[in-house]
């Protein structure tokens, strides 16, 4: 319709999963560096840009494109301006119908700038001229060139038969240069001169200038020209090829050759694909790979300008050179597979070099097993040293367990490894699977060039193949059921035995389960070369290591316009940190579980999109008038997803919540807070989160308070339950619990008095244990803890775990009718957490010595153990924990249960390993987790391991008597 403008549409607003370790994940395409060579940025199939100081190696910026699935989004190239104010970023950069598009990015901040939109291919190369006022951009099929001023286009080229991948100006910017697989170089003659481009002719539209067709040659190094460079004086031209060694220059003046040069032509099959001149033009780079039996080596070589001398040879840790760019003092930047980025100095030594932290799959796909059930798989991964030397390693993951070992798994296990077959492997080479006899599936696969995996499903009949980045499962004899990308080259693939799951070990350096009936992911494992790993689902559940939560995080897409914000998984830990839910993701009631969750908490798929989190910046932070207090100031924004509780922690503890949920508050709110942090140094971390509990970026403030005057004190609250009086069904399996309370209480008021001042003591034992009594007793010790303190928390009882993760102690007046009622009348997470972030003191510690009883445990969840550990990880309070089966409580050791047993003979002394003559809380960690094993496993041949997550707390509990 006239007069109507039809907008393109947004990028995909759903958030994308994505791997963010500070570093590149995916392959490195294109590296810039600006005029001065102080930055260098990168370009990656992860689908991010990365700013990165040249001299150090930090990484300054990372810059998000609007992305979607598959390759959408993928960064083929990079340039930055010679002033650096400006970072132009593209490849497969497609979100809108009207084409490919360029998108520019203020590098200091990395906010998104401006588009250029429309153009006909993927981007391939970006270059600015030397003066900042050109972009020349390299496309399938085609170049164009932009006046940056108005952004109009100074040239269009769209007669080439094949993509080019490289473009360049000369040192004056009025020539540029061209290389295509189509085996040609193209010299164009632009006379272009700042100012003199109309900014559009009179209907308003940009035209391109005229500009006078090309001086066009074939390559003769090769049949691919990849890479066509000037050198500095802009005399000579070098080409680097991408099936071939050979390296030819040629005069800039009329494409003649001048030399071939071959530096590699005795090393068998190899390629330099990349060549650079140094900034003096005394020296030329070329980088690339060559092939040593069946194993991919980069290499980077140097060569004197007529490229008649070699004089470097350097192997990076990576697989293949994809990029190299000069930079002062003869040092080199150079971005390769792997993926690494890195610089040279002129000798060729390191001058620093970073690597992808993902696990390397490629290789041998037989070594991922899986078990029946898909619950274990054992897998093989690929490391390379400091020095470049290849190590080849196996580890497994049993999910019901939360646990990654390295080796190989235990016989028990019975893990399957894939079905070969010799045919399969001689026709495919890197496939494997089942007997392959169906020809009209056949040539399908061996037209795709691409990293293939194949394998033979046993129940029902199929066959899983996987190939770059799609997984596809087929009927047998030729019927595709489904097809799903995945988020990476597919290197081996693996059915459960019971046939419900295919399991795939991705390029990413992830591990992923997909059902078989329809394709569906249902579950993901990352794994970092340091043996952190977070384990998750699509709709945002996860479990993750200390460390590793940070470790995956989401893409959420604002728009065409505007750059990609990210979200990391630890900032949605109040809502989706869910250990047990993930331990039974494979279980039969796995989807059930999934299900429920979903109804209580929400997809994260949906969460995201209903706001960003709220942004805390730090007003103030000024003493207060009382020795070691503090007022806190700071100013909460609303990002579009409202304001909920603003959280303090002190050295990762939960200490204060500065806003209650749910109270109004508007954009620049100023919350304040009066704190009181121990004696020392420690690190004050805010956050604040809106009302579905996405947290903000944190912000981290110092701060060193003086000493107080006084001794600390010691304070226990010791509660111990064996009369469960209103219903006799909970009874069982607590038969210690009143006695093992007082027990706890005498150790601590025997040895205490050596080394704290008096603190206040309470022992709640059976009827004075009721809900109500016990919260009025937290109540008493809020305000008789101060900061110095040290305050301990014993609970002996009954303990369970509702919904999967929450963790409830029941009291001694509860009733077991139904689990909700008994869910009510117990004290469940959010009050344990009130409680002790309400206690001041940061040198905390928590035992609990609870049993579920088999009496209201319904099956629905391992229980206990995910419950108190998440319990742990959102309050940041040591705790030490039973999580006991009935068994191990009923006959118990030394007339108490067996944990706490434990726990009495290590505060008594023994745990004082180090002989320092104080019992620290690593130390009481230690012997309890060891003597309790190994009680039961004297005792009744099952081992029974304690729960132990100190989040860094390492105070003295007690001095040894």
């Amino acid at each position: 319709m006239a007069g109507c403008v039809v907008l393109p549409p947004d990028p995909k607003r759903e958030p994308i999963l994505r791997i963010e370790t500070r570093m590149h994940t995916g392959t490195i395409r294109r590296v810039a560096v600006d005029a001065a060579g102080r930055y260098l940025v990168t370009g990656s199939d992860d689908k991010t840009a990365r700013v990165w100081d040249a001299a150090s190696g930090k990484l300054l910026q990372t810059l998000r494109p609007p992305m979607g699935d598959g390759d959408e989004g993928k960064v083929f190239a990079v340039a930055i301006s010679p002033d650096d104010s400006m970072v132009a970023v593209a490849g497969w950069t497609k979100t809108a119908e009207a084409g490919y598009e360029i998108y520019l990015f203020d590098p200091t901040n990395a906010r998104l700038l401006k588009r250029l939109v429309g153009l006909p291919g993927p981007i391939l190369d970006l270059e600015f001229s030397p003066d900042g006022h050109y972009l020349a951009v390299a496309m399938a099929k085609g170049i164009r060139v932009y006046y940056r001023e108005y952004w109009n286009l100074a040239l269009s080229d769209d007669d080439y038969c094949d993509s080019s991948f490289s473009v360049d100006f000369d040192p004056t910017g009025r020539r540029l240069l061209s290389a295509s697989r189509d085996g040609y170089l193209r010299l164009y003659e632009l006379g272009l001169e700042v100012g003199r481009l109309p900014r559009s002719d009179s209907d308003g539209y940009p035209r391109p200038s005229s500009v006078e067709p090309p001086l066009k040659r074939k390559a003769l190094g090769g049949y691919f020209p990849y890479v066509a460079s000037f050198s500095p004086n802009g005399e000579t031209i070098a080409v680097g090829f991408d099936d071939s060694t050979k390296i030819e220059l040629l005069s800039a003046k009329d494409l003649s050759e001048l030399y071939l040069s071959d530096p590699l032509e005795n090393i068998g099959k190899a390629k330099l694909t990349n060549i650079t001149w140094s900034l003096d033009g005394k020296s030329l780079y070329a980088g690339g790979a060559y092939i040593d039996k069946t194993t991919l080596h980069p290499i980077i070589v140097g060569l004197d300008a007529a490229a008649k001398n070699l004089f470097l040879r350097y192997q990076p840790l990576s697989y293949q050179i994809m990029d190299l760019k000069p930079l002062p003092e003869g040092h080199l930047a150079f971005g390769a597979d792997g993926p690494t980025v890195g610089v040279l100095d002129s000798q060729g030594h390191r001058v620093w070099e970073s690597h992808g932290s993902i696990l390397d799959y490629r290789g041998n796909p037989a070594r991922l097993r899986v078990s029946g059930d898909g619950t274990i798989i054992e897998f093989g991964f690929d490391t390379l040293d400091a020095n470049g030397n290849n190590h080849r390693d196996t580890a497994y993951f049993d999910l019901t367990r939360l646990a990654l070992q390295l080796g190989e798994a235990p016989p028990q296990a019975r893990l399957n490894a894939p079905n070969t077959t010799r045919e399969l492997q001689q026709n495919q080479g890197v496939a494997i699977g089942g007997k392959f006899d169906n020809p009209s599936l056949k040539p399908r696969i061996e037209a795709d060039n691409m990293p293939m995996s194949l394998t033979k499903e046993t129940v029902p009949t199929g066959l899983l193949l996987g190939k770059d980045s799609r997984l596809s499962y087929y009927d047998v004899p030729d019927r595709q059921r489904w097809e799903t990308v995945v988020p990476g080259a597919v290197f081996a693939v693996n059915p459960s035995g019971d046939g419900r799951y295919a399991v795939v070990a991705l390029g990413d350096g992830t591990l992923r389960w997909y059902e078989t009936r329809h394709g569906k992911e249902v579950l993901a494992l990352y794994v970092h070369p340091d043996k952190r790993w977070v384990a998750w689902t699509p709709e945002g559940f996860y479990y993750a290591l200390p460390g590793a939560e940070s470790l995956i995080g989401y893409h959420l897409n604002q728009g065409v316009d505007h750059e990609g914000k990210f979200v990391k998984a630890n900032q949605l830990k109040e809502r989706y940190y869910q250990p047990n839910l993930i331990a039974r993701r494979l279980s039969p009631e796995g989807d059930r579980l999934i299900a429920e969750a979903v109804g209580r908490l929400g997809d994260v798929r949906q969460v995201l999109t209903r706001g960003l989190p709220p942004k805390v910046e730090l007003v103030s932070l000024d003493a207060a008038e009382t020795p070691g207090d503090y007022w806190l100031k700071v100013r909460v924004i609303d990002q579009g997803g409202g304001i909920g509780p603003v959280s303090l922690q002190l050295d990762d503890n939960e200490v204060i919540q500065a806003r209650d949920p749910g109270i109004p508050g508007g954009s620049g709110d100023i919350v304040t807070a009066r704190i009181s942090p121990p004696s020392g140094q420690h690190t004050i971390v805010i956050t604040a989160r809106n009302p579905l509990d996405v947290a903000s970026d944190p912000i981290s403030v110092p701060l060193q308070v003086q000493p107080r005057s006084g001794q600390p004190r010691l304070h226990l609250l010791a509660v111990g339950i064996r009369d469960y009086y209103n219903d006799a069904t909970l009874a069982r399996g607590v038969r210690f619990g009143a006695k093992d309370a007082q027990a706890m209480a005498r150790q601590f008021q025997a040895q205490g008095a050596k080394l704290y001042a008096p603190g206040k003591v309470e022992v709640l034992l059976d009827r004075q244990a009721t809900r109500d009594g016990i919260v009025a007793a937290m109540a008493r010790f809020k305000d008789a803890v101060t900061p110095d303190d040290v305050f301990v928390l014993y609970l002996a009882g009954h303990g369970f775990a509702f919904n999967g993760d929450d963790y409830h102690f029941v009291p001694a007046d509860a009733s077991f009718p139904d689990r909700d009622t008994l869910r009510r009348q117990s004290l469940g997470e959010a009050l344990l957490r009130s409680f002790l972030s309400a206690i001041k003191a940061s040198k905390t510690l928590v035992m609990l010595d609870s049993c579920a009883s088999a009496a209201f445990f319904d099956g629905r969840g391992p229980g206990q153990k995910g419950a108190i550990e998440r319990l742990a990880t959102l309050s940041g309070r040591a705790i030490l924990a039973a999580a006991a089966e009935d068994k191990m409580a009923l006959e118990g050791e030394g007339g108490h249960g067996v944990f706490t047993y434990a726990l009495l003979e290590g505060l008594g002394g023994v745990a004082d390993r180090d002989g320092n003559g104080t019992i620290e809380v690593g130390e009481l960690a230690d012997y309890v987790q060891d003597r309790v094993q190994e009680i039961t496993l004297r005792k009744w041949s099952e081992r029974q391991v304690p729960l132990r997550e100190l989040n860094g707390a390492s105070f003295p509990v007690l001095p040894r008597p």
